[in-house]
């Protein structure tokens, strides 16, 4: 009974699955080393201490292991990703989308974060903006479509477009503007002279 009574006191620690949570400073990225987002900043927040992995999945499979961390203590990590294979080095990543997903596993179980982004090493490169108009030709395969990334390989620059629409609207109405203030200027300057002619000829019969 003494024995019963002494377990009944003791407390077993109960190890919590992490929570994690994860963040990245680009979304989309151009490793191409031009100097213009090459790299986006991953950052992870973890509530336990674990062993972590950071892999790269795309559709579902994995595609690439970026790192392995065992008894990482919790609270916040971070490293600058090239869009190579680890993130210390290794080949670039073809182009597309991608998910990066931070797992933390400890004795209670496994945490996990991810989030989508898009590598696309040719999205922008030299002679892309020429006498300011894009060049199709300067984009690759995966870049714009509407205010999105796309992939299908089609050249639809519908932002251009949109842009270029509104240029136009605004151009259409700052003439309409001026054309409507130079008639008033020139029905102002036809009026003047007939106005000094009555008002001479008002003085004269007077």
């Amino acid at each position: 009974m003494l024995v019963i009574a002494l377990l009944s006191w003791v407390s077993l620690p109960v190890l919590a699955i992490a929570g994690v949570s994860i963040n990245v400073t680009e979304t989309t990225f151009s490793p191409n080393g031009d100097g213009f987002r090459d790299t986006s900043e991953i950052h992870w927040n973890q509530s336990e201490a674990g062993n972590v992995i950071v892999r790269v999945l795309q559709n579902g499979n994995e595609v690439s292991r970026l790192g392995t961390w065992n008894n990482l203590a919790a609270g916040s990590h971070a490293f600058i990703w090239a869009g190579t294979t680890r993130y210390d080095g290794g080949s670039i990543l073809a182009d597309g989308r991608y998910t990066v997903q931070v797992l933390v596993t400890n004795a209670g179980g496994t945490g996990n974060a991810a989030t989508d982004l898009l590598v696309a090493s040719s999205l922008i490169g030299p002679g892309l903006i020429e006498n300011w108009s894009i060049t199709s030709d300067k984009i690759a395969p995966g870049a714009i479509k509407g205010y999105h990334l796309f992939q299908d390989g089609q050249h639809q620059l519908q932002l251009p477009c949109l842009f270029v629409l509104s240029l136009v609207l605004i151009l259409v109405y700052t003439t309409h503007q001026l054309f409507f203030l130079l008639l008033q200027c020139a029905r102002q300057a036809h009026d003047r002279p007939k106005a000094l002619i009555f008002q001479t000829y008002a003085v004269s019969l007077d």
